[in-house]
């Protein structure tokens, strides 16, 4: 979408957003191996309002092979686009997208062979004196800044004169940022915002076709390319976390209460972070019981009847709380006591039978005895 916007600019000679200045007017070369021009491109230049007369579109390369044409690949055809470029005359910008579809045999993981792409390339622009803007994607990585998620070599980066990153605005995922991650030929520049809307444009034989386009903000932003691409990052990671403190608890509770200051030390040392376990705990609703000045978590009981009854019982179950630290205090002093009695029965071995009408295949408390005394 922003290729198309930027080769309709062009095409016109109209104005870049937020005062920027206005563009050169003139031709576009375009390059694109995944999306097709009769249903996609060309729809979307007429919604960008673009001089398609100023517009060619590559699609392949006219050869003697029973075909009659092959794909277009820089290693091979540079020349050939050297020419096309000399024949229109008033070429401004080729667009490449995406430049790793176009490199033939070469390894855009290996710096020395893509330079062997690449230079030339640029050689033939800067005799030209036409902008190539090649587009590629980004690595899945979390790690590193915006230029290094670049897939394949750092060339791609190095190469270049200007590198700028789109990505989903941390705010709204509605919108998109067009942030600048590099320039040597200019000062730093800050980023643009846009959106994407539909137009209902007019095509062949009067049918109405809905095609996207993009509508800028009308102010820049400062978001730089680090951060907007860090931050979905540091939110996979904290969800990420959050999973790993649930199993955690999960798999700690499964067989009975554990007092909390052991919770604690554990989840320490696994690395979790306490707030995020405090979090996940309270995701889970799992229950925090107090006895003898000793917080003890329990998973939720899984029949609604169950807690039901626990809240309307102190007596049998002892206090619910939800302590952020382990000097919390409970306001209910009779439940506390009820609570103290029924975990230390535990405890000592003797099993509490709260609900004798639970049939025994039914009743999942644990029997704790001497050995599997809490700590």
């Amino acid at each position: 979408m922003m290729l198309v916007h930027i080769a309709a600019t062009i095409s016109r000679g109209s104005e870049w957003p937020c005062g920027e200045g206005r563009s050169p007017q003139g031709s576009v070369i375009i390059l694109s191996a995944e999306d097709e021009a009769s249903d996609t491109i060309v729809p979307r230049l007429m919604a960008a309002e673009a001089d398609l007369s100023r517009i060619q579109i590559v699609s392949a390369v006219r050869t003697k092979s029973r075909n009659g044409h092959r794909a277009f690949n820089l290693q091979q055809d540079l020349g050939e686009l050297e020419l096309a470029v000399a024949e229109i005359g008033d070429v401004v910008a080729i667009i490449v997208d995406p430049i790793t579809s176009y490199l033939g045999r070469v390894d855009s993981h290996k710096n020395s062979e893509l330079r062997s792409i690449l230079e030339p390339l640029g050689e033939m622009a800067s005799r030209r004196d036409v902008t190539v803007i090649a587009n590629t994607h980004l690595n899945k990585s979390t790690l590193g800044n915006a230029n290094g998620r670049v897939i394949g070599s750092v060339a791609f980066v190095n190469h270049a004169r200007h590198v700028s990153i789109v990505a989903r605005d941390p705010a709204d995922a509605h919108k998109r940022l067009f942030l600048p991650s590099k320039s040597n030929l200019g000062r730093s520049q800050k980023g643009l915002a846009f959106r994407i809307l539909e137009k209902t444009i007019i095509g062949n034989d009067d049918v109405e076709i809905v095609a996207p386009c993009v509508v800028w903000d009308d102010e820049m932003t400062d978001m730089t390319a680090d951060e907007a691409l860090q931050a979905p990052d540091a939110e996979r990671g904290a969800r990420r976390a959050q999973d790993e403190a649930k199993e955690f608890l999960q798999e700690i509770l499964s067989q009975g209460p554990i007092p909390q200051k052991a919770i604690r030390k554990a989840s320490e040392e696994l690395g979790l972070a306490w707030r995020t376990v405090q979090r996940a705990k309270k995701s889970m609703g799992i229950e925090a019981r107090r006895s003898n000045d000793v917080w003890y978590w329990h998973m939720p009981r899984s029949d609604p009847a169950d807690n039901k009854r626990a809240s309307l019982d102190s007596g049998a179950l002892g206090t619910l709380g939800s302590p952020d630290g382990d000097d919390a205090e409970t306001k209910d002093a009779k439940g506390a006591k009820s609570a103290a009695a029924n975990i230390g029965d535990l405890a000592n071995g003797r099993h509490v039978d709260a609900y004798p009408e639970l049939p025994e295949c039914l009743d999942r408390r644990r029997k704790i005895g001497p050995a599997q005394q809490p700590n």
